[in-house]
């Protein structure tokens, strides 16, 4: 056999495996960074590596146009700080009245019900401003904010209940506070009916724990891109369009679905 023939094969494999790997390398890269918020947002694991049905659709909608995607899982402050610094593209969730110098889209991420959580067989439940003076310990995570709802959002703020409130951050922060109301340290933490009881119950905890009030108002959290990166209004544009037809087309439910979610409150 000549030995020039019989390395084509070889040589051939070589050349297309060159072509994919500049192909691949070619893509443009968006980097989102993202915290630990199930169903919505979820850190991979060896036996679960689902990230969450509001990453699927950022996926989906980024790999439709071209974009290799790349995931970095931070605290939801230190999320925001990234992508403020230009470090990530965008992070997913995140609330439109914060101050940090960010940009949002017009198509929001979700939209969430808020709700208290106790411990099971405290009586304690939310009823405005006057409930709120009966607290003597609650939790909150670095960042959030609950402007939809003045009463706690100054509850919160106010110097004279600073001794009140444990602030925690880390990408395990709701499941450490829930931990933190089993074992009595505080009484109650307001967080997204979704996340929260998605996570109670995929840790065990829905047995213990129970809901102590809902606000009126949802939650719409929405995208936050930097303006430290070129092509930032196509990256907007792009999300705007690919959740404006997954709303129109009826998907959404399909993302749910594969987590199991049928009650959104």
């Amino acid at each position: 056999m000549n030995p020039i023939t019989s390395l084509l094969p070889v040589a051939l494999t070589l050349i297309a495996l060159g072509f994919m790997n500049r192909a691949y390398a070619d893509k443009p890269r968006l980097v989102v960074c993202y915290d630990n918020y199930p169903p919505s947002a979820m850190v991979p694991t060896p036996t679960d590596p689902r990230r969450g049905f509001v990453i699927d659709m950022i996926a989906d909608i980024y790999t439709a146009q071209g974009y290799q995607l790349e995931f970095a899982t931070t605290p939801y402050a230190r999320s925001i700080k990234a992508v403020e610094k230009g470090d990530c593209h965008l992070t997913p969730l995140v609330n439109p009245s914060i101050d940090n110098a960010v940009l949002f889209p017009k198509q929001p991420s979700f939209s969430y019900k808020q709700a208290f959580f106790v411990k099971k067989g405290n009586p304690w439940r939310y009823d405005g401003a006057n409930s709120l003076t009966k607290l003597t310990a609650v939790a909150t995570v670095v960042g959030y904010e609950y402007k939809m709802e003045p009463a706690y959002d100054q509850y919160l703020q106010a110097p004279g209940n600073k001794s009140k409130i444990n602030v925690v951050t880390g990408v395990q922060a709701v499941e450490q506070i829930f931990r933190m109301i089993l074992a009595n340290r505080i009484e109650t933490f307001n967080e997204a009916y979704l996340t929260g009881s998605y996570l109670a119950q995929e840790k065990g905890f829905s047995p213990q724990l129970e809901v102590a009030g809902i606000f009126d108002q949802p939650l719409v959290l929405k995208p936050a891109f930097s303006p430290q990166v070129d092509g930032v209004q196509q990256l907007i544009d792009y999300w705007d369009a690919g959740r404006w037809q997954i709303r129109q087309t009826g998907k959404e439910k399909d993302y749910l679905a594969k987590y199991g979610i049928k009650d959104r409150l």
